[in-house]
């Protein structure tokens, strides 16, 4: 207790400590209404991004591949498989866009080279359109755009009932926009340390 309460101090800011799957420290600088405060974490919506692409990635991974727009999404796939255009590198595969390196000449190994894309400009809100081209496969049962398969597959089997991303449009910027709650960031945080499952049920692929 005594360096919880050091860090509490230092930190200044809301934190929370989950071991073992429970909630065993919080704090608030402004009291414990704070805990359902809603607030934007900006660069945090990064992580959210990926892991609603994953989730689509797993979600779809038995849906037959036809032609052009059509089949499970993977890593592995050309981006111009799901978009007809794009502005960065025509070769760029969908873990390229995720890694934030489609942007380079060259994809080659050893060859790419990181850029933060911090407003996703450059490629990464590009996966926006990308999973609602997937999802238009079978919106019965995915969701007609990310919203919803947001809410579906992630929200909704987490309690994540403090989250809103993008205001809930239909369709999200994925680097920034996610304003949330001390403990909705920590459900995420549990599922990817869970290596994809939540009470027993896989979300996404490991």
């Amino acid at each position: 207790p005594t360096i919880l309460a050091e860090a509490d101090a230092r930190l200044g800011v809301p934190w929370a400590v989950v071991r073992y799957g429970r909630l065993c420290h919080e704090f608030y600088p402004e009291g414990p209404q704070q805990a359902e405060e809603i607030t934007e974490i900006f660069s945090t919506t990064k992580t959210l991004g990926a892991v609603v692409t994953g989730i689509v990635a797993w979600q779809t991974r038995d849906l037959p591949r036809t032609g052009r727009k059509t089949g499970p999404l993977t890593a592995e796939d050309r981006v111009d498989h799901w978009l007809d255009e794009f502005d960065f590198n025509p070769d760029a595969r969908i873990g390229h866009v995720l890694g934030m390196v489609a942007h380079n000449d060259d994809l080659s190994f050893g060859a790419k080279r990181f850029q933060y894309d911090w407003d996703g400009s450059v490629q990464i809100n590009r996966l926006n359109d990308v999973i609602n081209t997937v999802v238009a496969q079978d919106p019965e049962r995915f969701g007609a755009n990310v919203e919803e398969v947001t809410q579906r597959f992630l929200f909704g089997p987490l309690g994540m009932r403090h989250s809103r991303w993008s205001n809930g449009a239909p369709n999200k910027i994925f680097a920034y926009s996610w304003a949330s709650t001390v403990r909705d960031m920590a459900r995420l945080g549990l599922l990817l340390v869970h290596g994809g499952v939540w009470s027993g049920e896989r979300i996404l692929g490991e």
